[in-house]
């Protein structure tokens, strides 16, 4: 087990108190600013990222005097930073002010990925601070439609919960959701973002003559325009319609080596004879994956005595394999995942569509194929819609019903 080094020192009276509150922005290329909050506390030697419902406990991370560095668990994305007072700012306010900046790398050592990063301390009275003027409300089902730049559109639902002038929700589309996205109400005016140490999300728009007018940034340049009604019988694609089997194709078969041992791992295996077979399609690089993988970690536990096999066909940032082998071993430990993870290849959808050419497409990270104890294929379904989703509970019964089913068949 990795050894996490800890040093924390006090760096003003201003945040002597056990919990400290960060106000956290990344700023992306066009000169956007992409917030999000942490909290330190200092007594725990504890660090948490802030969206809404969602805290993310990161365990890798030092707090000194002069600077603050921390790694995201399963992403391992990397913010390195310096901690300065500013000076002009407590001459104006005549007390301590203290100043975090520096970079959030999101590929360490790898490709270059890197945003400003800067945080200042704040409290959740302020933060909870009600504005002066009563915010437009903006509960309830939102059907949306988001244009690139290129004129191409895509739907999505949006969920919003929101209590006075704070605003929680997210947005679903065909294939996922967007996490847990967390930010204010002013006027007619809101945003909601999410930092979860791959992404970098951020929101903004106005409520106009009942209808919703934003922008979606994400990352370092990304950008997209969007419109919403309010529709409370919104509707996406149906996730167990849009990939299928292509003419000619009787079955699902898959054979890709294994991290950790290399060996080639096939359907026909032993360890699948007379097994229900559930395969992933994954990245460990992708959010919405690792939200899938949290849940399938657990039932493949409680479905191995029941004849049910899990495995995971993993398409990573690099197209050689040994060059994933850390990502992967961080992935399994932290989900503590016992099933096998396979390389598929690089990180695409259409590498992943060549690899399994008996599907029309993979068109989402994740994918699940689920086979019966035959290997006949008895569901696909694209995508996932996570826990913060309102899709997410129903999904969830309604798969362990389908792992019952596919258990106890013969």
């Amino acid at each position: 087990m990795k050894k996490v080094f800890f040093l924390i020192i006090l760096i003003s009276s201003s945040i002597n108190a056990q919990t400290s509150l960060w106000n956290a922005v990344l700023e992306t290329e066009t000169q956007i600013s992409i917030p999000f909050l942490f909290e330190i506390d200092s007594i725990q030697s504890s660090l948490y990222i802030i969206n809404g419902e969602e805290k993310i406990y990161v365990e890798d991370f030092e707090f000194r005097a002069d600077s603050l560095k921390f790694t995201m668990p399963v992403f391992g994305s990397t913010v390195s930073a310096s901690i300065s007072k500013n000076e002009l700012a407590k001459r104006r306010l005549n007390k301590d002010v203290t100043n975090i900046t520096g970079i959030w790398d999101k590929y360490p050592n790898k490709a270059d990925y890197k945003m400003k990063f800067s945080a200042f301390q704040t409290t959740w009275e302020a933060w909870n601070t009600k504005s002066d003027r009563k915010p437009v409300n903006l509960n309830g089902k939102w059907a949306a439609t988001f244009t690139e730049d290129d004129g191409s559109t895509y739907p999505a639902i949006a969920y919003f919960k929101q209590k006075g002038n704070i605003l929680e929700g997210t947005f679903t589309t065909n294939t996922g959701d967007y996490r847990y996205l967390y930010g204010k109400v002013y006027d007619s005016k809101f945003y909601l973002s999410c930092f979860d140490g791959a992404h970098a999300f951020f929101f903004t728009g106005e409520y106009l003559d009942g209808n919703l007018y934003g922008t979606f940034h994400s990352g370092k340049t990304w950008s997209a325009q969007f419109t919403a009604q309010k529709d409370e019988n919104a509707t996406l694609d149906n996730p167990y319609e849009l990939t299928y089997l292509n003419d000619g194709f009787e079955g699902v078969d898959f054979s890709f080596p294994e991290f950790g041992t290399n060996k080639n791992v096939s359907l026909s295996d032993k360890q699948f004879n007379n097994k229900a077979v559930v395969i992933q399609i994954l990245g460990t690089w992708c959010p919405n994956c690792m939200d899938e993988t949290d849940l399938y970690a657990k039932l493949s536990e409680e479905y191995k005595s029941k004849n049910v096999e899990f495995v995971a066909v993993a398409f990573e940032l690099s197209e050689e394999m040994e060059k994933n082998n850390t990502a992967i071993e961080k992935y399994k430990e932290h989900f503590n995942l016992k099933y096998p993870i396979l390389f598929g290849g690089a990180a695409s959808k259409k590498i992943a569509s060549e690899k399994f050419p008996m599907l029309n497409k993979i068109m989402s990270f994740p994918t699940t194929i689920v086979l019966d104890k035959n290997h006949k294929l008895v569901k696909i379904h694209t995508g996932f819609y996570g826990p913060a989703t309102e899709e997410y509970d129903n999904f969830v019964e309604n798969f362990v019903l389908l792992l019952d089913k596919i258990s106890t068949n013969h």
